[in-house]
């Protein structure tokens, strides 16, 4: 029997595919080494930013994880706080970084979270499969993209409690006028629970713009900023607002802005199908009381019946309420 001895030349050939496999393997392992290096730098030098900005972060030992693919900043008990208006804490933030898209951060949160404001009080919640990605691009110096499996948010103060199913949200400046902030969010099955009643929203899908941000955002005038903002001709634009509140179908576009006084002011350009609805959901949320609630109702209904079912008419802010089709749905509240 005849024994086969590898020539030289195959050994050589195979000795070159190894060594080269260990040397690929090699680099990338440094190569990962020092961007987890330089992205621990990185996430310390961003925090380090946004408290000469004016927050207070603080956060336990930030591990770097995710060789050999990707680079995660592991930062458990996490809290971000403005000092004055809000406090974010969560259980575990991840940010995450792929070395082929070095422009754009992702951040997940994991376990339980709580928020609070002054005006909102504290809202404990837990989120599945929650994403923020934060980048920038050729045209715009940021972009913002949230998105969540579901949620379920509850405030044990008031009783109320938040579930939701998918969510999206997207904001950007705009890519011609950076004072500009355009956003669209998509929110699928919510229901509000309070101690008494239960109101759902099959779907909210918004495409909306904050113009005039500088006012609000950058005035070093020393003027109120919501005055100024008023004044340089600011407002929230609804470019387009589609929602399904219990069993109505609503369509919205407007503009709104404030008036001297602070409330809200605009006209809001809406056709609602079945509006009987929208006003015995804001007799559940306690917005109306229910002799109102009940009295919005059947004028709603009788004014939908003249025209088929369905109303088209604008909803008037001014003098501190809001009215459909000329009758009053809310009083406003004055903002600060």
């Amino acid at each position: 029997m005849t024994k086969t001895i590898p020539s030289p030349r195959r050994h050589k050939l195979r000795n070159s595919l190894i060594a080269f496999v260990i040397l690929v393997g090699a680099a990338h392992f440094i190569g990962w080494r020092f961007a987890a290096s330089e992205m621990h730098q990185t996430v310390d030098a961003w925090v380090e930013d946004q408290r000469q900005a004016g927050l207070k972060i603080e956060h336990g030992d930030i591990t770097i994880k995710g060789y050999p693919f990707f680079l995660r900043a592991h930062a458990p008990d996490v809290m971000i706080s403005d000092n004055k208006a809000w406090l974010w804490r969560a259980e575990i933030l991840n940010i995450d970084l792929l070395p082929t898209a070095l422009n754009r951060l992702t951040f997940r949160p994991q376990g339980q979270q709580s928020f609070e404001t002054n005006d909102l009080g504290v809202w404990q919640f837990n989120t599945d499969h929650a994403v923020i990605h934060l980048a920038n691009d050729a045209e715009r110096s940021w972009t913002l993209e949230v998105s969540l499996a579901a949620g379920h948010f509850n405030n044990n103060a008031d009783g109320l409690t938040i579930d939701t199913g998918p969510f999206t949200l997207a904001i950007a400046p705009n890519a011609k006028d950076e004072t500009q902030i355009d956003a669209s969010c998509v929110l699928n099955a919510i229901r509000v629970a309070t101690q008494t009643a239960v109101i759902n929203t099959p779907l909210f899908d918004a495409n909306l713009s904050l113009t005039a941000t500088h006012a609000l955002f950058e005035n070093d005038t020393g003027q109120n900023s919501l005055a100024y903002w008023q004044r340089t001709g600011g407002a929230l634009v609804l470019n387009n607002i589609k929602a399904q509140i219990e069993e109505s179908d609503s369509a919205f576009s407007g503009r709104i802005s404030v008036d001297q006084n602070g409330f809200p002011d605009g006209i809001i350009n809406a056709s609602v199908k079945k509006p009987a609805a929208i006003a015995a959901a804001l007799g559940k949320a306690g917005v109306l009381s229910q002799r109102k609630a009940n009295a919005a109702q059947a004028g709603l209904t009788m004014a939908s019946i003249a025209q088929g079912g369905k109303i088209e008419a604008p909803i008037i802010l001014a003098d501190g309420t809001a009215s459909f089709a000329g009758i009053k749905l809310a009083d406003l509240p004055r903002i600060d």
